[in-house]
């Protein structure tokens, strides 16, 4: 780094937003970290698997593909079409007028439709808990928000890949690096109340779709609109005790000073109105100079929060909805895939339950380098649903020599 860079940091205190690449998970996700084109190529070369099946390997992953493909295009097309009338980014002529009755019963409809498709892309909505608690920490930026909920009708955040990072950031020209638990991902859907302080910025009318990427666990409320900063004692010891002692300063050499005048007869000070008028300039110089003093800091922890959220954010609005359709269509192609092709380690039938379910994890350790909590049930349901069957052994598809 710069001098220069490290000045700047030590003046801003804003630590770098970036997470390493090879960071260490908190626990085993089960989001797999691969396209489904790079998955059927690590299949094809798997040394363990008989070449002679390649061919029908690519020919059943291609089908899986197309059929997922294809039920996910009637899904992009169900979910665009109800969010068309909540997207508060959609031009006036792209909707008609819906009637509070009918705006109900769509509201209603995206969510029921929306629900599954984060559940197929592995992200996890976070508990009133795990909110409250981010909420009343402060995060390695040394920020305190206060969020009304009172404000919202719905706030509900989702979030994937729980990992552990390094973040840099220097203080008093020395480099410091802390560890920190961030999500890879993470979605937030929510919906202001009518009459509210936030109307004039969010139509209580619409809904709100945002997603961000790296965010420290502790750092959600910063996501939330409309907090505002609570700065910490230390931060307030910092701004009222330099203006209490300037002010205790000024007062005593006033006191001496007029005293001093009073015993030499110039002038009876303490009866002056001249005395009273110092003193209540005194008084207004010193609070401004306080007010100042707080406006700075709160405006230096917002400054904070707004970068390292315009680097964080990936999507507002209709495009969120498109990224999470086309991460849950991979997650399914991926999952149905791999159940396809791992279950034929032998004649018989492999438990989805259990032996199913460790041989994928396996394979996924081995060849995605981390651990993958993987859901050898679902995918199977999956694929019965699109015709391949997973009850019935083909002794002619052993595809592990």
């Amino acid at each position: 780094m710069t001098f220069a860079y490290r000045i700047r940091s030590f003046f801003v205190n804003r630590p770098p937003a970036r997470i390493p690449r090879h960071a260490v998970p908190v626990e085993r996700d089960p989001h797999l970290t691969i396209h489904p084109i790079v998955l059927l190529e690590k299949l094809k070369a798997d040394p363990d698997i008989d070449p002679v099946h390649h061919q029908r390997i690519e020919a059943d992953t291609d089908q899986i593909r197309k059929q997922i493909h294809q039920y996910y295009r009637i899904k992009h097309s169900e979910l665009t079409h109800l969010y068309s009338s909540f997207d508060p980014d959609r031009l006036p002529h792209q909707v008609g007028s819906v009637n509070d009755a009918s705006r109900e019963v769509l509201e209603q409809d995206f969510f029921d439709g929306l629900q599954p498709v984060l559940q197929s892309a592995n992200y996890i909505q976070l508990s009133e808990k795990e909110i409250d608690e981010a909420i009343r920490s402060a995060s390695d930026w040394g920020v305190m928000l206060h969020v009304d909920f009172s404000r919202f009708r719905r706030v509900e955040i989702f979030a994937r890949g729980l990992i552990v990072g390094r973040r840099v950031r220097y203080h008093f020209f020395r480099k410091i690096e802390s560890d920190i638990v961030v999500y890879q991902r993470l979605v937030i859907i929510f919906q202001t109340k009518p009459n509210s302080d936030l109307e004039t910025e969010f139509d209580p009318n619409m809904i709100h779709l945002r997603l961000f990427k790296n965010i420290p666990k502790d750092d959600i409320d910063m996501l939330i609109p409309g907090g505002g900063v609570r700065l910490t004692w230390f931060e307030r010891g910092k701004i009222g005790i330099p203006t209490l002692w300037g002010f205790a300063l000024f007062v005593t050499r006033l006191i001496r000073n007029a005293t001093l005048l009073a015993l030499l007869g110039i002038v009876k000070v303490f009866a002056s109105f001249a005395m009273f008028v110092i003193v209540l300039v005194a008084v207004v110089y010193y609070t401004m100079v306080s007010v100042f003093r707080y406006s700075t800091a709160r405006q230096k922890y917002l400054l904070n929060v707004a970068q390292n959220l315009y680097l964080q954010s990936l999507d507002t609005n209709a495009g969120v909805l498109l990224r999470l359709l086309e991460e849950a269509e991979q997650q399914d192609a991926c999952e149905c895939m791999l159940a396809h092709v791992l279950q034929r380690i032998r004649a018989e039938r492999l438990d989805p339950n259990h032996s199913l379910d460790q041989r994928i994890e396996r394979w996924l350790e081995q060849n995605l380098g981390r651990p993958v909590d993987f859901d050898a049930p679902s995918a199977c349901r999956l694929l019965e649903d699109l015709g391949f069957s997973t009850s019935v052994a083909d002794p002619n598809f052993v595809v592990f020599k």
